[in-house]
């Protein structure tokens, strides 16, 4: 039988494990995850040099989590600005599934006040892989709660979702409005009538690759080439918003609903063929697609 800490009932042997990831700001990436970088699409401050966004990719959709409290992380010391105080940038996912989660019971309100004082992505990592549900549906409301992100206008096929505006506090009183919207076109159609009250306008795009599925059967029909095209094609207008305001990208495999992660990997590699001049990796030059920028 392994031997377990007095304190708790994890192995001694994974303890010192466990420890190095959480000491210091562990540089440890998270399991299933890789990221790159990209840069902006438009000018930053009006420069004629541009910046460059983190592009997360993952298994899990609930590991975007551990991507959005890193650049918050990042932001509060580029622009010295406090927790309570933070002007979070808007979440844009696309999604098949409503991964919102419920108003309680998905995660324990005292256990991520403590994560909202760290600054150790080892622990944020772990606390996402561990602490966070799962089934990968519960991790915007947290994000929500600690102001991690502002407000969030959900793209889901699931129509049983769709409804007004709701407004959530979150732990230090600011209001965020949850949008549920049915395609790129009705986003651009809410963002504009949106009251930002003070909020920055930035953009956190997020996409789960089962959105181009057609229904949430795990044997069902995918769309076709064309037809993701056609998404982006016919939502050009909120993409162009999207693109004009985007702060990081994160995408989830997510292979049990995506129809495999063959599957998976084509959805992306069609997303970039669309939006990008190339194979995003370590020592690809690519950009974004001028035609996607008009």
């Amino acid at each position: 039988m392994d031997k377990t800490s007095s304190s708790s009932n994890i192995p001694e042997y994974l303890l010192p494990y466990i420890q190095k990831m959480t000491k210091g700001n562990s540089h440890i990436n998270p399991p299933g995850c890789y990221s790159n970088f990209l840069k902006t699409p438009y000018p930053v401050d009006n420069d004629s040099n541009k910046g460059s966004i983190e592009v997360g990719v993952f298994y899990e959709h609930r590991f975007a989590f551990y991507y959005w409290m890193k650049w918050r992380m990042k932001r509060c010391l580029e622009y010295k600005e406090e927790l309570h105080s933070f002007k979070a940038p808007n979440l844009v996912t696309m999604d098949n599934h409503d991964d919102f989660g419920a108003d309680c019971g998905d995660f324990l309100k005292e256990d991520i006040i403590e994560l909202n004082k760290t600054k150790n992505l080892g622990e944020i990592a772990l606390f996402v892989w561990a602490g966070l549900r799962s089934s990968n549906d519960g991790h915007i409301l947290p994000a929500v709660w600690l102001n991690v992100i502002g407000d969030v206008y959900l793209i889901t096929t699931q129509v049983r979702q769709k409804e007004e505006i709701r407004c959530i506090k979150d732990c230090f009183d600011n209001s965020h409005n949850i949008h549920y919207v049915n395609d790129l076109g009705e986003f651009a159609k809410r963002w504009e009538r949106s009251d930002y009250n003070n909020r920055t306008k930035d953009i956190y795009w997020d996409i789960d690759l089962d959105y181009f599925t057609k229904d949430d059967y795990y044997n069902g029909p995918i769309m076709s080439e064309e037809e993701i095209c056609n998404v982006f094609e016919t939502g050009k207008d909120g993409t162009h918003i999207i693109l004009n305001a985007i702060a990081g990208l994160t995408f989830a495999l997510e292979p049990k609903h995506s129809r495999g992660l063959f599957t998976a990997l084509k959805f992306y590699s069609i997303w970039e063929k669309i939006f990008l001049t190339g194979n995003l990796s370590p020592f690809s030059n690519c950009d974004w697609r001028p035609e996607c920028l008009q």
